[in-house]
């Protein structure tokens, strides 16, 4: 939150909320696969910024634990996974799902952050 706060390409961010026209729009509905109701999501970020052509992007970002994260995703499928990140994993993919409709749809991206990204040391330029 610092570095949206302090980065000069940032324009605005958001967090757990999206840009609506109402209030109760503030989420991305997707159908839970363990209730089979129509849930509410609301993703970590939402965040405005431009590139170094000085192009406007606007982004969705949810931060999830990599072991959390299904493996259509992540591209990483473990020999063993525990009931409890199965589950984890199935309602993820449902709600990455939507939103990833919900961005095309509006024009923006969508991105999982892992720790993976997060703690990943900074690349050396030459």
């Amino acid at each position: 939150m610092v570095f949206f706060d302090q980065h000069p390409s940032v324009l605005g961010w958001m967090s757990e909320s999206l840009p609506t026209k109402t209030l109760h729009e503030s989420g991305i509905a997707y159908l839970n696969p363990f209730t089979g109701r129509q849930t509410i999501y609301k993703p970590d970020f939402f965040v405005i910024y431009v590139d170094r052509d000085n192009k406007k992007h606007a982004e969705v970002i949810e931060i999830k634990p990599f072991d959390e994260v299904p493996p259509m995703i992540s591209g990483y499928h473990a020999k063993t996974v525990t009931k409890l990140k199965e589950a984890r994993q199935i309602l993820n993919a449902a709600k990455f799902a939507a939103a990833a409709e919900h961005c095309i749809k509006r024009g923006w991206r969508f991105r999982v952050v892992t720790e993976k990204e997060l703690f990943k040391p900074p690349k050396r330029s030459r």
